[in-house]
């Protein structure tokens, strides 16, 4: 074997040990991930999740059916208890990780334009603005008119030390403002 041939068996050799080193590394990181993350049905688990999120009310009329934690994100989904409540929903998320609301916001405004495609609407987008605490949480809302019968508004605000993303949709034309308003004043 030449000495060409020797340096390129060299090379890809340590190229091959190193992607089977990083193939066992990728799968260790997600079974130590996936340990970590947790699924609640338990409301007194589920309540543990929202309250490294934040502290807040859940509105009346309203209970937390979902709640997810990923470790470094949390994320629960209100529901509404009874017919008045049907079609529509809140989902909050918090994370650990250092984040900007700003930021967050405009993640959000990219992903409600895919959503707008997706389901094929002309999006109406406008700002609804909330008070809170002598804040202003500015949230995009978005709404499609016609079979889908949608209206999403997002928001993102600080939260002690972090950002908390709340994401509110409705259908059928049931869009509890409300509810929205006073999850977000009550946020602490």
């Amino acid at each position: 074997m030449n000495r060409e041939m020797k340096v390129l068996a060299i090379v890809f050799g340590s190229l091959f040990v190193l992607l089977v080193l990083a193939g066992i590394g990728v799968a260790y990181a997600i079974s130590r991930a996936s340990a970590g993350i947790t699924l609640d049905d338990d409301p007194a688990a589920m309540r543990r999740t929202a309250a490294k999120i934040a502290t807040f009310d859940v509105p009346r009329g309203y209970r937390i059916a979902t709640a997810t934690d990923f470790g470094v994100q949390q994320s629960i989904t209100l529901e509404g208890e009874g017919r008045r409540h049907l079609g529509f929903m809140i989902q909050v998320q918090g994370t650990t990780l250092p984040s900007d609301p700003k930021t967050n916001a405009a993640s959000m405004r990219f992903a409600l334009g895919l959503a707008a495609r997706v389901m094929r609407c002309e999006p109406h987008e406008t700002l609804d603005q909330i008070r809170a605490k002598g804040n202003v949480v500015d949230f995009e809302a978005m709404a499609c008119d016609g079979t889908t019968s949608l209206r999403m508004e997002t928001g993102s605000m600080r939260v002690g030390p972090h950002a908390v993303t709340i994401i509110a949709t409705g259908r059928g034309g049931r869009f509890d403002r409300d509810a929205l308003v006073a999850l977000v004043r009550s946020m602490r």
